[in-house]
């Protein structure tokens, strides 16, 4: 473990720059110079092998190790061998980036291989041609034929290594597509190889081919959202359950409101008890309420086990956050069904007899006034019982509501009845209490208003008007 302080913590300037000297001198003297000359030595020794009609016509009758193609050589050769140097020989130009003389090298020593039916040499030569393609790109060779080929011959050897080895090709190959923007693709190519692997690699791979469909033009959000849900199986699966929650958090918005009622009950209930076992009670109880959304359509039982798995995180989260015996409060949960576009409103008796002084007002003055607001003549009239909706609409005379406004008029004092429509969008008995309603009161802005209410025709009875005229008492009207 490095130190505390950390690495080189302790080292000056001048000791940092001897450092480098010294890299940099056996970089040049020693080991570069070396490399070289073991270059040289190999490539001499493959050209003498290879050199001459005699050499040529060995290596073509030569025999297999093996005595049939149907059993696999997997034994290494020896340091000294032929193909063995044709290898180190190869990954030394890899290394110093010669890279059209390594794939040259890698095609050579492959031909040796595939005769001798090694398939991990064989396909070890054909990912290294590959990769040599993609750092110095060619018109006439694809990498990702190389890449196919050492594919499929990693997953004709047996063992865990050789599933490792397939792995880390597909990755390659998969992230090679990618940055070229070969996306179809790449998500064709981890679709394909997720099935033989072990659940955690199978979930990466589902993950990085949902993931690829979201770049196609247009997106693919459908082939994302499945693929992205059997990522999240898998790594629950695996017993990854921080990456399988990961996994379908993305794809609860991509199934929002589409009618696709099974994999939103899937997605909600495992995200719910995922979020319950975590703690995360009001993540639990938001998953557990969308549960309830819509859910007409399932059984009575399974409407039981949804409901009663919201009311325990509901409880949950009033333990936590110390609301036990109180409300806990919950946006968005329609359950009972209340209708905010069916609201009538109904006031009895005069609209003018909320206060004493209103009363002992003449009835032509409230005509007079009532006139300008009100949508129906006969609306403020003793003995009226009026009723006004939420679809009334002005239809006659000058008015102080805006184009496609909709409100109700009545005086300070007065009661007034909202009616409202709540329906059981559920197959269960459910008892409903504390239902309260809430009014805002919004002032009327007369600076914004498109008519001044003094400019209104006729003009509104004042107290020294009502008092003047009649003579037995004062009134006044608010609006509210």
């Amino acid at each position: 473990a490095p130190p505390p302080q950390g690495l080189a913590a302790f080292l000056s300037a001048d000791d940092l720059s001897s450092v480098a000297a010294t890299l940099r001198t056996f970089v040049l003297q020693v080991l570069l110079p070396g490399l070289a000359a073991r270059v040289a030595k190999l490539d001499a020794n493959v050209t003498a092998t290879r050199r001459g009609l005699r050499n040529r016509l060995s290596r073509f009758w030569k025999a297999p190790v093996v005595g049939s193609e149907d059993v696999l050589n997997d034994k290494p050769w020896p340091w000294h061998a032929i193909e063995s140097q044709l290898r180190q020989l190869a990954d030394l130009a890899f290394l110093l980036r010669a890279y059209e003389y390594a794939a040259a090298t890698y095609r050579l020593g492959a031909q040796d291989y595939q005769a001798a039916n090694n398939a991990r040499w064989y396909a070890g030569t054909q990912e290294m041609i590959a990769l040599a393609l993609v750092m110095a790109p060619s018109d006439d060779n694809d990498p990702l034929k190389y890449f196919a080929r050492a594919i499929e011959q990693y997953a004709k050897l047996p063992g865990a290594r050789a599933r490792l080895l397939t792995s880390r090709c597909t990755l390659v190959a998969g992230m090679y597509q990618e940055a070229a923007g070969r996306h179809m693709s790449c998500s064709h190519t981890f679709f394909k190889a997720h099935f033989g692997e072990e659940d955690g690699r199978a979930a990466m791979m589902l993950e990085q081919s949902a993931l690829s469909q979201l770049y196609l033009q247009p997106p693919s959000t459908r082939r994302f959202a499945f693929r992205m849900v059997l990522a999240g199986l898998r790594y629950f699966a695996a017993g990854f359950n921080q990456l399988g929650i990961l996994a379908y958090r993305q794809v609860v918005s991509a199934y929002a409101r589409k009618h696709w009622y099974a994999i939103e009950q899937h997605l909600h209930d495992i995200l719910g008890n995922q979020a319950l076992a975590a703690g995360d009670c009001a993540q639990a109880a938001k998953h557990f309420q969308s549960l309830l959304q819509d859910c007409a359509y399932r059984p009575a039982a399974t409407q039981a086990h949804h409901l009663s798995k919201f009311m325990g995180a509901t409880v949950a989260l009033g333990q936590q956050k110390g609301l036990l015996g109180n409300a806990v409060p919950l946006e968005g949960l329609s359950l009972p069904d209340i209708s905010a576009h069916d609201v009538s409103v109904v006031f009895d008796g005069p609209a003018h007899a909320g206060n004493e002084e209103a009363r002992l007002t003449a009835e032509a003055e409230w005509e007079r006034m009532e006139g300008c607001i009100s949508p129906s003549p006969t609306l403020g009239k003793p003995g009226n019982r009026a009723t006004m909706t939420t679809r009334d609409t002005v239809t006659s005379g000058p008015s102080l509501r805006q184009p496609n406004e909709e409100f109700n008029l009545t005086s300070v004092g007065e009661p007034l009845l909202v009616r409202i429509r709540v329906r059981n969008p559920t197959a269960l008995w459910l008892r409903l209490t504390s239902l309260r309603l809430e009014c805002a009161f919004e002032p009327l802005d007369v600076t914004q208003a498109p008519m001044r209410l003094e400019q209104v025709q006729p003009k509104l009875p004042t107290y020294a008007d009502a008092k003047e005229g009649e003579g037995e008492g004062e009134g006044e009207d608010s609006e509210e």
